[in-house]
């Protein structure tokens, strides 16, 4: 035929290509050694191109187009939780392909880690990430994973212990002192021990020189932290109180008590000195005089309020109220005005309560929640106005507790935790208080149920839980509780006050915050103070002395410190002036 090749090249091409066919397909070879041998080349090339195309398109492996991401459960978590998520591959047809091997990640791990190749996240703080899983340079769509707030286990105690105290230092530690280690007033602790925010660890400090079990700790102007009373051996209120100094770890012997108290009340005045109120079989009251090292008695109460709550007013008056009086429960409520020393009636509480929570909040209005009300444990909440000095009903908790605590965080609401509900209940479960709808609501469950524990704001605006008890013996399993938000609803602006102070070394300054609201100004009762320069001023944060100015070391020259407060990202600020 014209135009084609020599016969023979052909024969030599088409024998070629036979001998590749028949390693693939018997079939194949037969069907094209039947063809003619006058077949044009050019046909035969395409022919067997056709086949090898087709041969390489059933053998090769399908290619990755995309990846899904789903979850176990859903697509949110409370803290401490975890979730598994599973990642899909699909070639381009949507057809799922199997061994694959992805890498995750996670936008936020503050947030939620998740392990690299697990597909297992974790939340650890209340927000938002994105998950995404990666393989063969193809990577998936994120998946939004909320993490809701909730408690997150931290290092343990070294000492397992009930009835302790907790203090927020200035340098920003929590000392944990004394309590007992086996449900018994007879096994007062003389150990302290230092929690550190940043590493999540506790650490021994020094040990106080008796045994402390039912008494108080207030962190002083000073930066010390005074504790006093507590019960001995024999069920006996001892009188001796003790100063705790951050600088050195120890404990030193300060001047003893007027009377023996246990089950009081210790409220730091705005004047820098301390009452203390009542207590067991007491209804005295005396003062704590930090630059003397002193107490003197003041005014006594009308009766005693054994186990009852004191709360500084923004007046600078103290609230004292509730607890056991000489016949049993009481409502009665009294005013401490330091200004005159001595102690006034006041509303009383709609209800008795004996073991509960007293909480200022950001109006100036006190919350009382819970306790136990003429031996039946309660439900029951209150709200003290000091303007009218009268107390009125506000929404009940979801259960009855009683030996809680109570903490105001950054954003206003009120956590409750913890507690007893019976003689030989202990409750796990926790609720948020909500003072701009007067209701409480369900914030989940401790990791550990517990009653008579501490729960301490931290400057990060995270509650720690320590200590406690079940029915039978002290937890050691420590906590972190993470809001949801820090922010406090509607809050626009914060104005620090004094807004220009100076200060020498020895000297005092406290700050207060006001917060601007719509159509309201409130005194924050919960903000994070900081200070531009510590190593100069400290700041406290402690519930029991918020805003107050330690000057740690006398500056050179006129050193200008600025003092910020916060709630979320809203900030005030004010400048203080360190003389030298």
């Amino acid at each position: 035929m014209p135009g084609l090749l020599s016969f023979p090249f052909v024969e030599s091409v088409r024998s070629k290509f036979q001998k590749l066919l028949q390693l693939t397909s018997q079939r194949t070879q037969r069907s094209l050694s039947a063809l003619s041998p006058h077949v044009p080349l050019g046909l035969l090339f395409a022919i067997v191109a056709i086949f090898f195309a087709g041969c390489s398109s059933n053998s090769a492996a399908p290619m990755l187009a995309s990846i899904d991401i789903t979850s176990s459960s859903s697509s949110s978590i409370i803290v401490s939780t975890n979730t598994t998520l599973t990642a899909t591959a699909k070639d381009s047809r949507g057809h799922i392909l199997n061994g694959v091997t992805f890498t995750w990640t996670s936008s936020a791990p503050t947030v939620a880690t998740i392990g690299s190749s697990s597909g297992t996240a974790m939340g650890l703080l209340a927000g938002a990430t994105q998950i995404t899983a990666s393989a063969n340079g193809v990577m998936s769509p994120p998946f939004t994973l909320n993490v809701t707030p909730g408690f997150l286990l931290t290092g343990g105690l070294g000492t397992p212990r009930n009835f302790s105290t907790a203090t927020l230092l200035n340098n920003g530690m929590v000392l944990i002192a004394g309590g007992n280690a086996n449900l018994l007033a007879s096994d007062s602790l003389t150990s302290a021990e230092l929690y550190n925010p940043t590493t999540g660890t506790f650490t021994p400090t020094g040990s106080m020189n008796v045994g402390h079990n039912f008494h108080t700790a207030t962190l002083l102007d000073n930066g010390k932290v005074l504790i006093a009373g507590g019960i001995t051996d024999n069920n006996a209120a001892i009188s001796t109180a003790e100063l705790y100094d951050p600088a050195t770890g120890t404990f030193s012997l300060t001047g003893n008590m007027n009377s023996g108290r246990y089950f009081h009340t210790a409220t730091l005045l705005q004047n820098g000195t301390v009452l203390m109120a009542s207590g067991i079989r007491t209804n005295t009251a005396e003062i704590y005089d930090p630059s003397t090292g002193t107490f003197s008695p003041t005014g006594s109460m009308t009766e005693l309020h054994e186990g009852g709550a004191a709360v500084l007013l923004n007046d600078g008056k103290v609230l004292v109220a509730g607890g056991l009086n000489a016949t049993g429960y009481t409502a009665t409520s009294e005013l401490f005005d330091p200004a005159v020393g001595a102690f006034t009636l006041t509303g009383s509480m709609k209800a008795t309560r004996d073991l509960f929570t007293a909480t200022l909040l950001n109006n100036g209005k006190v919350l009382v929640a819970g306790g136990v009300s003429n031996g039946v444990p309660s439900s029951g909440a209150e709200l003290y106005d000091p303007a009218t000095g009268v107390f009125t009903p506000t929404g009940s908790l979801n259960s009855a507790h009683f030996r809680h605590s109570a903490t105001l965080l950054t954003n206003g609401t009120v956590l409750i935790t913890g507690g007893d509900m019976s003689s030989i209940s202990v409750v796990g479960s926790a609720e948020l208080y909500d003072p701009s709808a007067g209701t409480f609501a369900m914030a989940g469950s401790l990791n550990t149920t517990r009653a008579g524990h501490t729960a301490t704001l931290l400057a990060n605006g995270t509650i720690l839980i320590v200590g406690g008890t079940t029915s039978e013996a002290p937890k050691a399993g420590e906590e972190i509780y993470e809001p949801g938000s820090l922010t406090l609803a509607g809050l626009q602006s914060i104005t620090v006050t004094p807004a220009n102070a100076s200060i020498s070394s020895g000297s005092r300054q406290r700050f207060i915050a006001m917060g601007t609201l719509a159509g309201s100004t409130q005194q924050l009762a919960s903000v994070v103070w900081t200070s531009s320069v510590p190593a100069t001023a400290l700041i406290s944060n402690d519930i029991s002395n918020r805003g107050s100015i330690q000057i740690v070391s006398a500056p050179a020259a006129i050193t200008p410190v600025t003092v910020t407060a916060a709630v979320g990202p809203v900030t005030g600020s004010a400048t203080l002036n360190v003389n030298p």
